[in-house]
């Protein structure tokens, strides 16, 4: 029996729902948070919650998507010089052989 895919507008009315869900929840956790722990709490944590955001939109995640976007061409770099590739490829075997290993070592029965 095959699957079909759900219509587009279905896919976007479940992404707001899991927006919509995962606001209320936060929401709840803030008003429960505030009843127990009182107001200067609740607004550290609302604080606590902007600067762990702030911290992941503007700092971290343009840093990772240009870390990811710039190691193929590193390595391409790296790899047109027959030295470094040579490096590079010993390190890689290496380091495939040493996990391999230690995952055989894991897996061995005692």
């Amino acid at each position: 029996k095959k699957r079909r895919a759900l219509p587009r507008w279905a896919c976007k009315l479940l992404a707001w729902l899991f927006m919509l869900l995962a606001f209320a929840a936060l929401a709840t956790v803030a008003i429960t948070f505030g009843n127990v722990f009182g107001p200067t709490a609740t607004q550290n944590l609302i604080r606590s919650w902007a600067v762990a955001a702030t911290w992941m939109f503007a700092l971290q995640e343009p840093f990772t998507i240009a870390l990811v976007a710039s190691v193929p061409y590193c390595l391409e770099g790296l790899m047109a010089n027959a030295a470094c590739a040579e490096v590079i490829n010993a390190a890689l075997e290496s380091t495939l052989c040493a996990a391999i290993s230690g995952c055989a070592n894991l897996c061995r029965p005692q």
